[in-house]
C-alpha cells in the first residue's frame, strides 16, 4: 500500500466515533468515545466558524463533556473560554433540550445584515474567538494527546 492509500488512525476513529453519535446518539458511545468526541467537536467547530458554530452544533450535553474533559486534560482556560461564550450567547443558560438551544442562540436580525450592523453579543463573541484562536494550540495539543493515550496502538 502506498502513502496515499495509508488511512489516517486519527481521522478513522474521528469517523467511527462521530457515524456513531450521529447513528445513536451521544449516550450510544462509551467515556473514551465521548470525551475523544466532545474535545475534537469542540476544537474542530470553534476552529471552523466560532464558538457560534459549536453551540449550533454541540448539545448541552457534548459542551459539558468537553468543559470537564478540557480541565482534566490541563486545559482549564479553553473551558473558560466556552463559558464565557455561552454567557454571551444564553443569558439564562444553554438548554437541557436541543431544540430549546437552537431557538435561543442568538442570531443576526435581517435589519442588523441589510444595514452592516453587528450586535454587541457578536462583537463579545468575535473576542472570545480570537481568545481561543490565539491558543488554539493547545486545544489541538490536548486532542492529539487524548487519541494517541486512548486509541493509538
Amino acid at each position: 500500500m502506498n502513502s496515499s492509500e495509508e488511512s489516517d488512525p486519527f481521522w478513522d476513529a474521528w469517523l467511527a466515533v462521530s457515524q456513531k453519535e450521529k447513528k445513536a446518539g451521544l449516550e450510544s458511545l462509551t467515556c473514551r468515545e465521548r470525551t475523544f468526541y466532545a474535545l475534537n467537536l469542540l476544537r474542530g467547530a470553534v476552529l471552523r466558524g466560532g464558538f457560534h458554530t459549536y453551540f449550533d452544533l454541540a448539545s448541552r450535553e457534548e459542551i459539558e463533556v468537553a468543559k470537564r474533559a478540557f480541565r482534566e486534560n490541563g486545559a482549564p482556560k479553553i473551558a473558560e473560554l466556552v463559558e464565557k461564550a455561552e454567557s454571551i450567547i444564553f443569558s439564562n443558560g444553554v438548554s437541557k433540550e436541543f431544540e430549546e438551544q437552537l431557538a435561543q442562540l442568538l442570531c443576526w436580525s435581517e435589519e442588523e445584515i441589510e444595514q452592516g450592523i453587528e450586535p454587541e453579543w457578536s462583537v463579545a463573541l468575535d473576542a472570545v474567538n480570537k481568545e481561543f484562536y490565539a491558543i488554539a494550540e493547545v486545544a489541538e495539543a490536548v486532542v492529539v494527546k487524548y487519541f494517541e493515550e486512548n486509541y493509538a496502538d
